[in-house]
C-alpha cells in the first residue's frame, strides 16, 4: 500500500511537472502584456490615441493562450463623464463632464450613474439620460463608435470584433467601452483594510493596486428592475495585476482549473451558472486565506480551491473579492446551484488526477513524454482523453513505474531536455518584435498623410522612456530581454517604415537623412537575445536582421563583408543541436502596413509569409542567412556559390530534422530550400536561353 502512496504522489508530480511546462512563459507574457501597456498608455497621454486603453483578462495576465479564448479590451473615451462617489468641490472640472455613483445596497457591486449637470455632459450622451436623470447603459456601446467597420457582433456589454487575420489562434477581441471612475466606492474599503491570514497581497502591492483605480462597466444585475440604467463596478486592472505577482503554485492551480472548466465546466446561456471569473475570485480568495507553501502539490490546491467552491454552491453564497457582500451567485436557482456542485464533487474526485491529465497533457510535448514513459514500460500510451483512466490503473502497479516516472518528470522540470525545449518554444513568441499598439497608430498616420518628421520620431519618443524604466515594467529577470526586444522592435520599425516612405515617394532623400542609420543602430543594440536563464541567441538573430536590412536594400557590398566574417562561426553554430535549437525564429509579418512595399526583392519569400497558416511565419535565422546569401550569389551570377549554399542547407538539415523542437522551422528552412532551387533552375534556363542566342 506504501508503494502505491508513493506512486500516486509522483503521478501528482507528473501533473505538477507539466502544468509548469505549460505555464513556462508566463512571466514573458507579463512581460509583453506591460510593455504593450505601457506604450498604449503613452500613446494616450500624447493625445495620439482618443481612449484609455487597457488590456485584461487570462491573455494578460499570465495564462497560456490554449484557456484564454478571446482577447479582453476594456476602453474609456476622453469625452466619457468622470464618475464621483462624492460631490465635486468648487472648481472641478471634468472634460467630457461628470456623473455622480448610486449604490443599489442590496446588489453592492452594482450602482446607478445620476447626471447632475446635463449641459456639460458630453453632447453624445445628453440623448441617453431617462426622465429621472439617470444615464442609460446603451448610451456607451451606441456612442463608441466600435461598430463601425469591420464586421462586429453586440456581447452584452462588449463588441467583439475578429481579429484572425493578426492573430489566427485567438478568434475575437471583445472591447468593453467603460467609464474611470474617480476613486473606489466606499463598499471597496473592507478590500483594503482586513485582516488576512496569510502575508499576501503586500502593503505594496495593496497601494499599487489602490493607484489602478477602478471603472464602470454597462452591465446590470441579472434579477435588476431596472437594467436599462444600472451599472456595475469593475475591478479588472486590479485583478490583472494582483493574477500576474500571484504565486507560481496557485498560477499553475489557476490555469488546470480553467482548463476543467473549458472542457466539464462550460455552460452556454446567460445566466451562466459558472464561469472563469469564479475561478479566478475563488484562487484570489485562496491567496489571502490559506498559507500554502511549497510542500503543496498542485493537484492539493486543485482540491482546496474545489472544496472552496463546492461549499459556495453548497450555501448559495460566492463572496466578490473586492466587495465581499456581493454574492455572484445569490441569483442563481437552487436546482441550478446543486447541478453546478454535483459538477464540482464529481471533479473532486479520486478521478481527479485523470480529469486533470485528460484537460493540460494533450500537447504534442506532453504526449511525447508520457508515450515515451510507457513504451519503456511496455503499457498502452495516451492518444485519446480517456485513456488517463487506464494510464492511472496500469501506473498504480506496475513494478517499474515508480523509476519511470522519476526519469520523466526529471526531464519535465526546469533544466530537464524537454523542458528546455518547450520552454524556446513558448517564450519565443512574445518576444517576437511587433508592438501592435504603435504600428496601428503609424499605419493611421501614413493614411491620412501626417507630417514625416512627426511619424518618425514617434517610434523612439514611445518606446526609448519604456526601455528607460524597465525596471518598473516588466518581471524581475526579464529586464535584459525585454530591453532587447524593444532595440530589435525600434530597427524593425525605421527599416520597414524608411523603405515605405522612400518606396512611396512620401519623404525625400534628404528628409531620410537624419534617420537612415537607425535601422543598423537598434539592430546592434539588441545584437544578442539573453533569457533569464542565460541561454541567449547568441546575436545570431540580431545578426540576420542586420542581414535582411541590407538584402532589402540592395546594399550588396555590405552583404559581402557580413558574410565573408560571419559564415565560419554560422557553420560551426549548425554543428550543436542545442546552438540550433536556442536560436529565436526570425519573423516575417506581412499583416505590417508596409510590408508589401518592402518586400518588393523578394516576391517568393513574401508569398511564403501571406500564404502561412498563422499570418505570419517562423525563419530559423542561420537558413535566413544562408537563404539571403544564396540569393545574393544568384543576382551576381555565381550559381555554383548558391549551390553549395543549397547543398549545405540540406546537409545539416536532415540530420536534425527529428531533433530541432520547433517543427515550423524545418518546415520553413524546406520551404526555402526549394525557393533557391526554383531560381538555381530558373538561372540555368536564362543562362541557355542567351547560350543559344
Amino acid at each position: 500500500m506504501a508503494e502505491n502512496n508513493n506512486i500516486q504522489r509522483l503521478m501528482e508530480r507528473l501533473a505538477d511537472a507539466i502544468i509548469g511546462l505549460n505555464m513556462t512563459a508566463r512571466f514573458a507574457v507579463i512581460a509583453s502584456a506591460r510593455i504593450d501597456q505601457e506604450c498604449w498608455e503613452r500613446l494616450s497621454m500624447r493625445g495620439i490615441w482618443k481612449w484609455f486603453e487597457y488590456q485584461t483578462g487570462s491573455a494578460y495576465e499570465g495564462m497560456p493562450w490554449t484557456v484564454c479564448g478571446d482577447v479582453d479590451i476594456m476602453i474609456a473615451s476622453f469625452n466619457y463623464p468622470i464618475v464621483l462617489c462624492q460631490s465635486p468641490t468648487e472648481g472641478d472640472q471634468y472634460q467630457g463632464g461628470y456623473v455622480m455613483s448610486e449604490g443599489i445596497k442590496k446588489e453592492p457591486a452594482f450602482l446607478k450613474l445620476k447626471v447632475v449637470d446635463k449641459d456639460n455632459l458630453n453632447h453624445q450622451l445628453r440623448g441617453s439620460v431617462d426622465n429621472d436623470g439617470y444615464l442609460k447603459r446603451s448610451s456607451l456601446i451606441d456612442n463608441s463608435g466600435l461598430k463601425e467597420g469591420r464586421l462586429t457582433e453586440v456581447h452584452g456589454p462588449s463588441v467583439a470584433t475578429s481579429i484572425s487575420e493578426i492573430h489566427p489562434s485567438r478568434g475575437n477581441q471583445d472591447t468593453v467601452p467603460c467609464i474611470k471612475c474617480k476613486s473606489w466606492p466606499s463598499v471597496t474599503h473592507e478590500f483594503f483594510t482586513r485582516e488576512r491570514k496569510s502575508d499576501w497581497p503586500s502593503q505594496e502591492l495593496l497601494g499599487k493596486v489602490l493607484s489602478l483605480g477602478c471603472l464602470v462597466v454597462a452591465v446590470a444585475h441579472p434579477d435588476s428592475q431596472s437594467k436599462d440604467v444600472e451599472w456595475r463596478w469593475s475591478f479588472s486592472l486590479s485583478e490583472r495585476e494582483l493574477i500576474q505577482e500571484i504565486s507560481g503554485p496557485i498560477a499553475k492551480c489557476m490555469y488546470a482549473l480553467k482548463a476543467l472548466k473549458n472542457k466539464e465546466l462550460n455552460y452556454p446561456g446567460r445566466p451562466t451558472p459558472f464561469c472563469s471569473y469564479f475561478i479566478k475570485t475563488a484562487c484570489l480568495w485562496m491567496c489571502e486565506t490559506f498559507p500554502h507553501t511549497e510542500s503543496y502539490s498542485v493537484i492539493d490546491l486543485i482540491r482546496k480551491v474545489l472544496d472552496w467552491l463546492i461549499e459556495c454552491y453548497q450555501k448559495r453564497i460566492l463572496s466578490h473579492y473586492f466587495i465581499p457582500k456581493q454574492n455572484l451567485i445569490g441569483h442563481l436557482p437552487r436546482k441550478m446551484c446543486d447541478t453546478v456542485q454535483r459538477k464540482l464533487k464529481e471533479l473532486n474526485s479520486p478521478d481527479l488526477w485523470e480529469f486533470v491529465m485528460s484537460t493540460v497533457g494533450h500537447g504534442p510535448f506532453e504526449r511525447h513524454a508520457i508515450n515515451s514513459m510507457c513504451k519503456n514500460l511496455d503499457i498502452p500510451g495516451v492518444n485519446e482523453v480517456d485513456d488517463y483512466k487506464t494510464l492511472e490503473a496500469n501506473l498504480t502497479y506496475h513494478p517499474r513505474a515508480e523509476e519511470e516516472l522519476e526519469q520523466t518528470i526529471t526531464k519535465l522540470l526546469p533544466g530537464g531536455s524537454l523542458y528546455d525545449k518547450y520552454e524556446y518554444i513558448q517564450i519565443a513568441q512574445w518576444v517576437r518584435p511587433d508592438i501592435q499598439s504603435l504600428l496601428f497608430v503609424i499605419e493611421g498616420l501614413l493614411e491620412k498623410r501626417g507630417h514625416p518628421s512627426e511619424i518618425l520620431r514617434l517610434p523612439e519618443e514611445m518606446i526609448l522612456p519604456i526601455v528607460s524604466r524597465i525596471e518598473d515594467v516588466v518581471p524581475k529577470g526579464y529586464e535584459k530581454m525585454s530591453i532587447q526586444r524593444l532595440y530589435r522592435y525600434l530597427g524593425n520599425v525605421y527599416n520597414y517604415l524608411l523603405m515605405y516612405l522612400r518606396n512611396t515617394g512620401y519623404l525625400s532623400a534628404k528628409g531620410l537623412e537624419l534617420y537612415k542609420k537607425k535601422p543598423i543602430e537598434y539592430y546592434r543594440r539588441g545584437d544578442e537575445l539573453v533569457f533569464p536563464d542565460k541561454w541567449s541567441d547568441q546575436g545570431i538573430g540580431g545578426l540576420a536582421l542586420v542581414i535582411i536590412h541590407y538584402y532589402q536594400n540592395e546594399n550588396y557590398y555590405a552583404l559581402k563583408e557580413i558574410f565573408r566574417e560571419a559564415e565560419p562561426h554560422l557553420r560551426k553554430t549548425t554543428e550543436s543541436v542545442q546552438a540550433m535549437n536556442r536560436q529565436i525564429g526570425v519573423i516575417i509579418q506581412p499583416t505590417m502596413f508596409f510590408t508589401k512595399y518592402v518586400w518588393e526583392a523578394d516576391k517568393k519569400l513574401l508569398l511564403l509569409a501571406e500564404t502561412a497558416e498563422v499570418g505570419f511565419i517562423y525563419l530559423h535565422p542561420i537558413a535566413l542567412v544562408f537563404y539571403i546569401q544564396s540569393r545574393v550569389s544568384l543576382k551576381n551570377g555565381n550559381k555554383k556559390k548558391a549551390s553549395d549554399i543549397i547543398d549545405y542547407m540540406e546537409e545539416w538539415l536532415k540530420p536534425n530534422e527529428e531533433r530541432i523542437s520547433v517543427g515550423e522551422l524545418i518546415a520553413t528552412t524546406k520551404s526555402l530550400i526549394e525557393i533557391l532551387k526554383e531560381e538555381v533552375t530558373e538561372l540555368e534556363l536564362h543562362t541557355r536561353g542567351y547560350a543559344k542566342k
